[in-house]
C-alpha cells in the first residue's frame, strides 16, 4: 500500500483511484481540500518521504476523506485540481461510455461484434487502426495444439496425475 496512491471508496460506494506520487500533486490536493478536511490542512506530508513513512496514517486519512461525499461531488472537485485521479470502472460498458476515453478514440469496432481497445499511446502514424478483431476465447487452441509435439499435447491436455502424498517420518 502506498498511502496516497490507491483506490478509495466514496460515500455512494463508487471507487476512484488517486495518485499523488509527486509532491506537487499532494500539495494541490491538500490546498484544494484542506479547509473542508482539517486532517489535510497541514504541510506535514508535503514531501514523499513523509507520506511514505506515515503511509498507513495517510491512507486512513484519505479513506475517511473520500467517504464523506458521493462520487459526483468528488468528480467535480477533483477535476478542478491537478492531482491524477480516475474512476474505477466495474463494468465494460462504463469504459465504453467514458467521455475521456471516447474523446481519445480509445475504442473502435473492428470487423467483429465487440469494441476493441487500441494501444493507448500514440506514436505519430501507425497503431491507430484496428485491422482485425481480437480472437474469441479458444479460437486458436486447435492450431496451437497441432503445432506441439504429441508428448507436450498429452502433458498439457491429459488428466492430472494423482497428488503424491508426503510420508511423515
Amino acid at each position: 500500500m502506498q498511502g496516497d496512491n490507491d483506490v478509495f471508496r466514496t460515500a455512494d460506494g463508487r471507487l476512484l483511484s488517486l495518485a499523488t506520487f509527486e509532491d506537487k500533486f499532494w500539495r494541490e490536493l491538500r490546498t484544494a481540500l484542506g479547509t473542508e478536511f482539517p486532517g489535510l490542512d497541514t504541510d506535514a506530508y508535503d514531501r514523499r518521504p513523509a507520506r511514505t513513512a506515515a503511509k498507513e496514517k495517510v491512507h486512513h486519512l484519505l479513506t475517511a476523506v473520500f467517504a464523506t461525499h458521493d462520487y459526483a461531488w468528488w468528480e467535480h472537485t477533483l477535476t478542478g485540481i491537478g492531482a491524477p485521479w480516475a474512476p474505477v470502472f466495474t463494468a465494460a460498458q462504463q469504459l465504453l461510455d467514458d467521455p475521456h476515453l471516447t474523446a481519445r478514440n480509445l475504442f473502435s469496432q473492428a470487423s467483429g461484434p465487440a469494441a476493441q481497445a487500441r494501444f493507448p499511446v500514440r506514436f505519430g502514424s501507425g497503431l491507430n487502426t484496428f485491422r482485425t478483431p481480437a480472437p474469441e476465447l479458444g479460437a486458436h487452441t486447435r492450431e496451437v495444439l497441432e503445432a506441439m509435439p504429441a508428448a507436450q499435447v498429452t502433458a498439457t491436455s491429459g488428466p492430472r496425475p494423482p497428488a503424491r502424498r508426503q510420508s511423515r517420518t
